[in-house]
C-alpha cells in the first residue's frame, strides 16, 4: 500500500479543494480511494521510510533515565531561582530599612534647620 503525507496545503494538510490543478490523483490499491499529491512530488519524496520514524525514538529505559536528568536538572534551577528570589527579597528588606532609616534622620535633620530658622 502507497502511503502518502502530501497535499496542497490545507488546514489539516490534506487538499484543500482549491481546484488549482496542482493535485495529482493517485490510486494507492485499487479501492478506488484516491489521495491526492502535489504534481511533481513522488510518495517516497513526501513519506520517508518507517525506519526513519524509529531512529528518533528512546526505548522506555533510556526515555526514563531521560526524563529523570531533565526533571533533575530542573529542580536545580528551580533551587536557583528560589534561592535568588530569596537573596533579591532580602536586599529590598534591607534597602527599605536603610530608606526608612535616612527618612528618620531628615525628619529630624529638617526640624533642626526650621528650628535654626526660627532663630534668625
Amino acid at each position: 500500500m502507497t502511503r502518502c503525507c502530501g497535499g496542497d496545503g490545507g488546514v489539516d494538510g490534506g487538499d484543500d479543494d482549491d481546484d488549482d490543478g496542482d493535485d495529482v490523483p493517485l490510486d494507492d490499491d485499487g479501492d478506488g480511494v484516491d489521495f491526492p499529491l502535489r504534481e511533481g512530488i513522488s510518495p517516497a519524496d513526501s513519506c520517508p521510510p518507517e525506519s526513519s520514524f524509529l531512529s528518533g525514538v528512546l526505548r522506555p529505559a533510556e526515555a526514563a533515565v531521560t526524563l529523570r536528568e531533565e526533571l533533575e536538572d530542573l529542580e536545580e534551577r528551580v533551587r536557583v531561582t528560589k534561592q535568588l528570589i530569596q537573596d533579591k527579597e532580602a536586599l529590598i528588606a534591607r534597602s527599605q530599612e536603610e530608606a526608612e532609616g535616612l527618612k528618620a534622620e531628615l525628619k529630624t535633620d529638617l526640624a533642626e534647620i526650621r528650628a535654626l530658622n526660627k532663630q534668625r
